[in-house]
């Protein structure tokens, strides 16, 4: 996972950021039930929350749910 991610991670206050970066399975257990489906596409991936405007993108399954997670903090603090 790319550094600038990492650092929004913590930034958006990502409860498990330490000395690691998270796993797939602690990602989309922090989206909670706004994660809804994980897609692999030509180049990458992305993830959506159940809300259809908020999606993350990614060259790792990783990065795409990170990004949602951010987007789904960002929305939650509008």
């Amino acid at each position: 996972m790319e550094e600038p991610l990492i650092r929004d991670l913590k930034g958006a206050g990502f409860p498990q950021i330490h000395e690691r970066t998270p796993t797939l399975a602690e990602l989309i257990e922090a989206c909670g039930a706004n994660f809804f489906e994980l897609t692999r596409y030509h180049g990458g991936w992305a993830a959506v929350s159940t809300n259809p405007t908020l999606e993350g993108h990614g060259r790792t399954h990783e990065e795409a749910v990170a990004r949602l997670w951010v987007a789904l903090q960002k929305s939650h603090s509008r």
